[in-house]
Formats: C-alpha cells, sequence, structure tokens
C-alpha cells in the first residue's frame, strides 16, 4: 500500500533498525521538525513508518474519534516514541494531533479499500484482517465492518462527503505538503509566478522555508503547475483559479501602489478567496501551522499595544456617559438638579443626600454601588473582547 501514509516500512527498512542517522547521548534516534508538522532529516521516513504502526497497533478501528482515546493511552505512545526517538515533550501536542488524523485515515482506507472498494489496494489480498494480521483480528474487523453499515455512519458519511464538496480549490500535493514541495516549486521556477519583485528578494535563499513565503503565493503553488514551456496551467478547479489569479494580479498592483494594504489576518490570501480562515486553521501553510507562525508576532504585539493605549481613553469616556445614564434612569426626577452643572452621577448623588428624605438616602447608596459596579464590569468585558484575539 504505497499510497498510505506511515503503513508500511520502505524496502529493506527496519523501524527498529540501524542507520547512519544522528543519535543524542542516549542512542535515541534524533528527528527534525519544521512547523511542528513536518518531519525531516534522515530517519524521517522510519520516523513516520512508526508512527503509523503505532496507531495501527495501540488504537482500535472501532474508536470513532482520537478524542475517545484515552488519556492514559495517548501518554503510553508518546512514552514509546520518546523511547526509541529523541523527541523534545513540547512535540507531544502537535505529535499527538498528527497521530489523531492518521488514525482517521487509517479507518477510511480500510474502508474505502475493503468495504466500499472504490480504492485498489492489490490482487488476492484478501480481507484486511490477513492483509494487517499483526494488527487486526477477525472479530475486530467484522465489528468495524457491521458498524460502518449502521444508519447513523453512512449519514455521517455522507455529510462529510458533502463537506468535503465544498472545497473547490483542492491542492495536488499528495503527501508532501507545503515545506516539502517548496524546494521543488523554486526549482521548477513556479515560485516566481506568483511573487511580486520585493517578494523575489526576501525569498531568495538556498534555505527558504515555508515562514519565509507569503501564503498566497504556496496556496496557488499547491494549486497549479507549469507547462514545458512555462506557462501556468490549474489541473483543478481551472476557471475558477484563473479568476483567482487575475485577482491577485490585481490586488498586488494595488498594494505596490499603496491603494490597498493588508489588515492583519485579511490579508491578499484572505481577499482572494474571498472569506476568513476556519477557526485555529490557517490555508496555504500546511495542518501543523497555527495564527502564530503565519501572522508576524511583532505586529500583533504593536496592535495590542495599540488598543490598549487607545481604549485607556475611549474607556474612560465611556465610564463617564455609562455614569450619566445610570443617573438618568435610576435616579428619581426630584431628584436630579436642573441643569447642566452636573456631570456626573456622583455630583447628583451628593446633590441629593443633602436634600432627599432619609428613606431616598439608602436608595441612593445603592443605586450608586450598582452604577459603580456595572461600569468596571462593562469595562473589564470590553477589555477582554477587544484584545482576546491578539492575546
Amino acid at each position: 500500500m504505497s499510497d498510505d501514509d506511515g503503513d508500511e516500512p520502505g524496502h529493506n527498512q527496519d523501524p527498529h533498525g540501524g542507520g547512519g542517522g544522528q543519535r543524542d547521548s542516549e542512542g535515541r534516534k534524533i528527528i527534525e521538525f519544521v512547523d511542528t508538522d513536518v518531519v525531516i532529516g534522515e530517519w524521517a521516513e522510519e520516523f513516520k513508518s512508526f508512527l503509523g504502526k503505532m496507531v495501527r497497533s495501540r488504537v482500535s478501528i472501532n474508536i470513532d474519534s482520537w478524542k475517545k482515546v484515552s488519556k492514559a493511552n495517548k501518554d503510553q505512545i508518546f512514552k514509546e516514541i520518546q523511547h526509541d526517538y529523541a523527541v523534545e515533550d513540547n512535540m507531544k501536542k502537535p505529535l499527538l494531533k498528527k497521530l489523531g488524523k492518521m488514525h482517521r485515515d487509517w479507518r477510511n482506507r480500510l474502508r474505502s479499500g475493503f468495504i466500499n472498494k472504490t480504492r485498489q489496494v492489490g490482487k488476492d489480498c484478501g480481507e484486511a484482517f490477513e492483509k494487517y494480521k499483526d494488527q487486526l483480528t477477525k472479530e475486530e474487523w467484522d465489528s468495524f465492518v457491521a458498524k460502518t453499515m449502521t444508519p447513523e455512519f453512512v449519514a455521517l458519511s455522507e455529510k462529510n462527503k458533502q463537506a468535503a464538496l465544498q472545497n473547490i480549490y483542492p491542492h495536488h500535493m499528495g503527501r508532501s505538503g507545503y515545506v516539502l514541495s517548496i524546494p521543488k516549486w523554486k526549482e521548477q521556477g513556479l515560485l516566481d509566478q506568483f511573487l511580486t519583485g520585493s517578494e523575489v528578494d526576501s525569498t531568495n535563499s538556498s534555505t527558504t522555508t515555508s515562514g519565509d513565503i507569503p501564503r498566497h503565493v504556496t496556496w496557488f503553488c499547491a494549486r497549479s503547475g507549469l507547462t514545458a514551456d512555462g506557462h501556468i496551467v490549474f489541473p483543478g478547479n481551472t476557471e475558477g483559479m484563473r479568476e483567482k489569479k487575475e485577482k491577485l494580479d490585481k490586488l498586488q498592483e494595488d498594494v505596490a501602489a499603496g491603494t490597498w494594504k493588508p489588515s492583519g489576518r485579511h490579508d491578499i490570501l484572505t481577499e482572494v478567496v474571498g472569506k476568513p480562515d476556519y477557526p485555529g486553521r490557517a490555508r496555504g501553510v500546511g495542518g501543523g501551522v497555527g495564527y502564530t507562525h503565519v501572522f508576524d508576532r511583532e505586529s500583533r504585539s504593536t496592535h495590542r499595544d495599540k488598543v490598549g493605549n487607545l481604549s485607556d481613553v475611549d474607556l474612560k469616556q465611556l465610564q463617564e456617559r455609562l455614569m450619566k445614564d445610570m443617573q438618568h434612569y435610576f435616579v428619581p426626577r426630584s431628584e436630579v438638579p436642573i441643569g447642566d452643572s452636573m456631570p456626573t452621577f456622583e455630583a447628583a448623588h451628593v446633590d441629593t443626600m443633602n436634600s432627599a428624605a432619609p428613606h431616598l438616602k439608602k436608595h441612593s447608596l445603592m443605586v450608586h454601588f450598582v452604577g459603580l459596579l456595572l461600569s468596571h464590569t462593562l469595562i473589564l468585558v470590553i477589555r477582554v473582547w477587544t484584545l482576546w484575539p491578539w492575546l
């Protein structure tokens, strides 16, 4: 199953065997990561095969969701990974996320290859539990097959299929991903087709990483190609992608002329696609890369400081406005002074306490307390709401 991600070791490859890669002082194989999602280096293929084996042998195919895998099981899996490979503790979360995707893909491949028969798995390979007899039992397989036939499972499968159809601009990178595709795009000259002059200068390096290239460029490269004579082609949604390319060209001209400027998460790619990124994900960078890597941390910090400075003035004015509103709605009309000489609720309260009947003093104190409480609560809520996207 050569099309399976991490399903089996390569030819003459032993996941626990020797090799010429680097090792740490404990003899563990050193793994190199790019953007927390892509594994590179001499142990890369072996490591991916090892992860695939861990998923198939440690997590039952009858567990519907990775979230349902127990914490103890996940901890044990990561412990076994660290036993053979030098992986830092801070890689636990992204690695477990990757394993969750591998588990989901494993279940989907079993369905497409052995149940729906929509994918070739090789002649005379028999049932799945026969091909993977060291990872599946007949009882486990029969239970999985029965589960995929239930109305609930069929309905969910159809829902996911329809959701997948909404992706009208699919990439065609295969298993390589963005990081490993960039050197190939650069060698082919595909990157230059989507870069402006200033962007070309910033990426003119043999060690170019995904972080050096604007994500609208990588997004387009993943959905295009070059003919033998150097013309851009779009193998997927050709007409739709041509329209997006025209929009990209116009935006890049506007940016150069200063008539359009990207703002935070509303960058060139967001404008081209026509809708924002899905929560927690960013287009054009790969599954393991989030907003922290996509959007410049310094610019976000500067924006946060700017918002904080502005909010001190604005919130002070808001507080005064709120106090006036509280005066209007809570202070009895007979107690409100006539004229403009009482700009704040506190002034109204002082005048009221000097002239009102004793039973109204208690009322005014209560109103004063409630007003202050509400105003400070509102200020806190506005501060959190304003700064939340940047925290």
